[in-house]
């Protein structure tokens, strides 16, 4: 009996083992083994950038393609009945017009992006064709000047200045670079080759960088300048008429198209601009002679587009260069291409424009 008492608590106690342990006699599974991968190292990103063209070089004086050496020549060209039509205007970057002596205008014309291998006809200058000059620094055509009396003698002037190269058909070493041509009568027949004077500028002359600004998509706000005239005198009226097809203004003379003798095509231009200033006169035994104050400050009015634009234009110096301003005192930005400068009197030149 003890032994049967005995065996049936070790069943129990077997038992009551088996319940707390849920009875899992079976092997315990064995843990699963995680296997972490390296997080590969993230190679950088290698974005190759278009590289920002260089600008294309635009010539400092009308502001289109251009790389060439800035070695600009002016030279005074003739104006009257007589000297029509004129040879390479149309190839002249910048063109002065200004009067001379009695409503007759003569041409300051300034060759740079092209150089032909004839202009003309070449007349005399003033003092203030010289101021244009040192404005520009450029290369130097002319026939002479005034030098009837010491009050306008035009020598004294000149040898003020140093200029990259002169050449005066009527005297000087250099006078025979400009010839005549018989076709036509004295003085309206005397022309130079400006490739010739450009070749004489020195390669190390030290060129004054030009004051005009250029933009191809400048927005100009004004009123209607599709027409303007300038009335220097009755037989004398300058007219530009805007090609909206061509984008440029045609320029006409008296009524008649004012036309190229070597391309015979009609001058044209993209800017206009009409420069008002004192004009002054001086007497003489033999004639009155005219001054024009090129230094100082004044009316502009500009022609671009088709539009007018009311500005004004400031000089300090014969040393320096003549700024242009718009209708909000900022400098104005000229359209790419060749730019007339119509230098009149304040209010005693009619400009009539619409």
């Amino acid at each position: 009996m003890m032994k049967k008492t005995f065996v049936f608590l070790i069943i129990m106690l077997f038992c009551s083992a088996c319940l707390l342990n849920g009875c899992a006699a079976e092997k315990p599974a064995a843990e699963a083994t995680v296997t972490l991968s390296p997080i590969p190292t993230p190679h950088p990103t290698v974005v190759l950038s278009t590289p920002t063209p260089a600008p294309e070089p635009t010539s400092l004086t009308t502001g289109l393609p251009w790389s060439g050496a800035y070695k600009p020549v002016g030279i005074i060209i003739e104006n009257s009945a007589a000297a029509r039509p004129q040879s390479n205007i149309a190839l002249a970057d910048i063109v002065y017009e200004m009067v001379a002596e009695g409503g007759i205008t003569r041409f300051f014309c300034l060759f740079s992006d092209n150089m032909p291998d004839i202009a003309g006809p070449v007349r005399s200058t003033r003092v203030y064709f010289i101021d244009i000059q040192q404005e520009w620094d450029c290369a130097f055509v002319h026939y002479g000047g005034p030098n009837e009396e010491p009050s306008i003698n035009i020598w004294p002037y000149i040898d003020k200045f140093d200029f990259p190269a002169r050449v005066d058909g009527y005297k000087g070493k250099y006078s025979n670079m400009l010839w005549r041509d018989n076709s036509r009568r004295k003085p309206h027949n005397a022309y130079v080759n400006p490739q010739e004077v450009q070749a004489m500028i020195p390669g190390d002359y030290t060129i004054a960088t030009p004051a005009f600004r250029f933009e191809a998509d400048a927005v100009y706000i004004g009123d209607s300048g599709r027409t303007v005239e300038i009335h220097f005198r009755s037989s004398n009226i300058a007219k530009f008429e805007y090609d909206a097809a061509r984008e440029k203004y045609l320029r006409y003379v008296n009524g008649d198209p004012f036309m190229d003798r070597v391309t015979e095509e009609q001058i044209t231009a993209k800017n206009i601009i009409v420069q008002y200033a004192k004009h002054h006169y001086i007497k003489t035994s033999l004639y009155t002679r005219l001054r024009i104050d090129l230094i100082g400050s004044g009316k502009a009015e500009y022609f671009i587009n088709g539009k007018h634009i009311e500005g004004s234009w400031e000089r300090e110096s014969v040393d320096s260069q003549t700024v242009y301003y718009d209708q909000n005192g900022e400098p104005i930005s000229f359209a790419p291409g060749n730019t007339w400068v119509e230098v009149v009197r304040l209010e005693k030149t009619p400009v009539i424009y619409e």
